[in-house]
């Protein structure tokens, strides 16, 4: 039970009294100067107790009035009941923290299985700006929801099959004729793999030949042919390797790394029984299953027998359902995919596929330019994720003073992370590099430099001799009241994120944090006269565990120095 839940519980004992009313009082942070939080859960019941909401609530707080959980109550305006929590009752929160492991977090029920699906590259295209947000939101959510008890597979889920592959295996022919001949493997880098997509896909919207040759080899690929295989798994993990170093640097952890072909296997079987089912129809010759009216039927294999991201999507969700039992599974994609991934969940719940589980689309919006627009590179092409680091790391070893690489990539990365977890995942954001590293301001910096001061004070102060119990917290100061205050609505602010999986619930929690702490430090000396004060010091010691466990659940990493 949270603080917040406590300290609901005689206020609703006082409603069952004065209203004969059974209600769950909900508290709101209060901005009437002098009190913490306010409840108007009195506007919604009084007409039905036969009061004004006034009178009601001069009863509720006559009721409470004497509650030593409460500093002070009041009534307000209409109705509005004001609360401000003792600070022998924050004082306690802090130490039952402080005693958890898990700095008291509630946990779910045991054995609750999510995968995270990071809707993946695709083989032979680099790491773009869209995929910086779907790595970074989902491994917030990933921390986040580990944190919270679930078990997490994470999964890069790869884009490595389909008509994109037959095209690729077209152009190898074309530029690698004698290896194609002897039904030897070619030897390339990725650069030369994009540059052949590039002129594979051109040549297939332009001759037909082309297009129906690229279909064939698919169709070929996907039945097993060994040499093709081959040439495959090459592309695969040249594709692979090189964007893990993009992958390592933005802490993107993944359990998994499958692809679409990895259910390869599982589609004959999967298509037989939607057929089976009534559920799939053909329709110029492909097979296709109706979503619901007014929606276009979901493709599952075109007319040459070679599957669609449809069958390859369905048969994803069997596996990670009837395969390894997850109770979720979260597709940390883009919000253009909204209408693919809905008809892929109807049709799995229609077929039975999701065993009862969740299938969330997390959406997020797009990266912007300062313009306001998708973010394009100076030549209106797609960036890569490779310049986006890069430019935002140059930007942040401008701000270094030695201009030492390993710190100003700690806080770029960081800079780009909070950037995009302060935000609605939903809305888009600006990539402005100045701004995102810059050290003041809602920025990730900003609090990197405040988890940073912390640990510096604490490792200073603890050296000096203390005055008071070492360890105990006497909250003296209004500031030291509102600093932990803050602190301990970390467990709601989690279940928040955890919920609605917003990372932001964090991300703005951290801020508030930090901007508490600021106030705290220049309102409240830690050391005077040489001497340390041993509870303002614990409370420094219980903030940095605090904004730690915020900054590790957003993925950002504090540099030993700014």
């Amino acid at each position: 039970m949270n603080f917040l839940q406590l300290a609901a519980a005689p206020i609703a004992v006082a409603f069952s009294k004065c209203a004969s009313v059974a209600i769950t009082p909900v508290l709101k942070p209060n901005r009437t100067p002098g009190f913490d939080y306010q409840c108007n859960d009195v506007m919604s019941v009084a007409a039905s107790a036969g009061m004004k909401p006034r009178e009601l609530a001069d009863l509720i707080v006559s009721e409470i009035k004497s509650d030593p959980m409460f500093a002070d109550v009041s009534v307000g305006g209409p109705g509005f009941i004001n609360l401000k929590l003792a600070s022998w009752f924050v004082e306690e929160q802090v130490l039952n923290m402080r005693a958890s492991v898990d700095l008291g977090i509630e946990k779910v029920a045991p054995d609750q299985l999510v995968v995270i699906d990071f809707g993946g590259p695709n083989v032979a295209k680099p790491l773009h700006v869209g995929h910086l947000r779907s790595f970074v939101i989902g491994e917030s959510l990933r921390r986040i929801l580990k944190a919270v008890g679930y078990d997490v597979v994470s999964d890069i889920h790869w884009g490595d099959w389909g008509l994109q592959m037959g095209m690729l295996l077209h152009q190898i022919i074309q530029q690698y004729p004698d290896d194609w001949a002897a039904e030897a493997v070619p030897e390339f880098d990725v650069h030369v793999l994009e540059e052949m997509y590039r002129t594979a896909s051109k040549a297939t919207k332009e001759d037909g030949a082309v297009l129906a040759s690229a279909r064939n080899l698919t169709q070929k690929l996907q039945a097993g042919d060994p040499y093709l295989l081959a040439v495959w798994k090459e592309m695969r993990e040249v594709s692979l390797s090189s964007i893990s170093g993009d992958i390592t640097k933005l802490q993107a952890h993944f359990d998994l790394m499958l692809g679409e072909s990895d259910v390869n296997d599982a589609l004959p079987a999967m298509l037989v029984e939607l057929e089976a089912k009534g559920l799939s129809r053909v329709s110029d010759g492909a097979l296709v299953v109706d979503v619901a009216e007014g929606q276009p039927p979901l493709i599952v294999q075109k007319s040459d027998g070679a599957a669609l991201y449809g069958a390859t999507d369905l048969a994803t969700v069997v596996q990670r359902t009837k395969g390894m039992g997850a109770s979720k599974i979260l597709y940390v994609v883009d919000q253009r995919q909204e209408q693919h991934l809905q008809s892929v969940f109807e049709v799995a719940r229609k077929a039975g596929f999701d065993h009862g589980a969740e299938l969330a689309h997390v959406a997020f919006g797009t990266v912007n330019g300062k313009d306001g627009k998708p973010f394009k590179t100076r030549d209106g092409g797609v960036a890569k994720l490779t310049d986006l680091l890069a430019s935002t790391v140059e930007q942040a070893k401008a701000r270094v003073s030695d201009g030492n690489q390993e710190i100003a990539e700690k806080i770029a990365i960081g800079a780009l992370k909070f950037a995009d977890l302060s935000t609605d995942r939903i809305s888009g954001y600006i990539f402005d590099p100045e701004r995102m590293t810059a050290p003041e301001g809602k920025t990730g910096p900003y609090l990197q430099y405040a988890c940073a001061r912390i640990r510096s004070v604490v490792a200073k102060a603890s050296a000096l001799p203390s005055e008071g119990n070492t360890g105990k917290i006497n909250v003296e100061h209004e500031a030291e009241r509102q600093l932990l205050l803050t602190c301990i609505s970390l467990p709601m602010a989690l279940q928040a994120a955890a919920d609605r999986y917003q990372p932001k619930e964090v991300a703005e929690f951290a801020f508030s944090v930090a901007q508490a702490f600021s106030r705290f430090y220049s309102e409240c000396q830690v050391v005077f006269d040489g001497k340390v004060n041993a509870s303002r010091l614990a409370i420094c010691q219980f903030v940095e565990v605090v904004l730690s466990e915020c900054l590790y659940l957003l993925g950002i990493e504090v540099p030993e120095r700014m």
